[in-house]
């Protein structure tokens, strides 16, 4: 159980660089047409990122026996699926589904941090 000895300090680092990510991909995607190759780059890199995030955590929670593992790794999948969606609504040039689908993918994360990842560390933290 190496892995998950460290979990709330891996969590909130991994966190932190996915909220920064998120932060400058939501300015890309607002930008001008002519930068539309930079956003994809983005997006692509934020997906990445998050997928790695996703694969580690429930890595960490089968390892730990996490009696939540299910439930949360439905959350990742839901969470995927509207990055994927809004990747795609992106390449397509769908600027007005893009407006709607970046914020639903933010307050996606944001639920998931405070439902799925705050009791996580908390378990952790309990040992």
């Amino acid at each position: 159980m190496a892995a998950s000895l460290d979990y709330p300090s891996m969590n909130r680092d991994d966190h932190n660089y996915l909220a920064g990510m998120g932060r400058d991909l939501a300015l890309a995607l607002t930008r001008s047409p002519a930068d539309r190759g930079d956003a994809m780059r983005m997006l692509g890199l934020f997906r990445s990122s998050l997928l790695l995030h996703f694969l580690q955590e429930e890595e960490v929670m089968q390892e730990a026996n996490y009696p939540g593992f299910f439930l949360h790794k439905f959350s990742h999948e839901a969470l995927t699926a509207r990055l994927t969606a809004l990747q795609s609504c992106y390449a397509a040039g769908r600027k007005a589904s893009v407006a709607a689908a970046w914020p639903a993918v933010q307050a996606g994360l944001h639920s998931h941090l405070d439902r799925y990842d705050v009791p996580l560390v908390a378990f952790f933290e309990r040992g």
